[in-house]
């Protein structure tokens, strides 16, 4: 377990302090501000290996590096991060679909980060996050 636990913090430090270097040039250039950057790099790295499709998330990345994580490279990544967050992803996707939501019920998601599925599902949705995280996802 410890050996696991060494892999995933290395890799998780590794890639915030690569974020720099991947949105160099990145008009909006975001902030990593609670790894939701890494998340989205994440999602969209899950889209390219086919575990989820969430294009948006793709879409949030820069074009100057987004192919980094396009295929054939995106099999060379680890995939203990982006499987984890797929599988989030899934479960409550999965989760809305059984809820059955009416196109008069209203979505409040807390702590939304750069989460697209206010925008993959439409509807009435409301995104409560901090206002840095808020201000930097009008931006992208």
């Amino acid at each position: 377990m410890g050996v696991l636990r060494f892999l995933w913090s290395r890799a998780w430090q590794a890639h915030a302090a690569l974020l720099p270097l991947l949105h160099m040039g990145d008009p909006c250039c975001p902030e990593n501000t609670c790894v939701n950057l890494q998340v989205v790099w994440n999602k969209a790295l899950a889209g390219n290996c086919g575990l989820t499709d969430d294009a948006l998330a793709r879409a949030m990345l820069p074009a100057s590096s987004r192919w980094l994580i396009g295929r054939p490279l995106c099999w060379l990544y680890p995939r203990f991060h982006h499987a984890l967050i797929a599988e989030r992803t899934r479960y409550i996707d999965a989760a809305i679909a059984d809820a059955a939501l009416q196109p008069s019920d209203c979505v409040v998601s807390l702590g939304a980060g750069f989460d697209t599925r206010a925008l993959r599902y439409g509807g009435s949705w409301v995104e409560i996050d901090l206002p840095d995280v808020a201000g930097q996802k009008r931006g992208i």
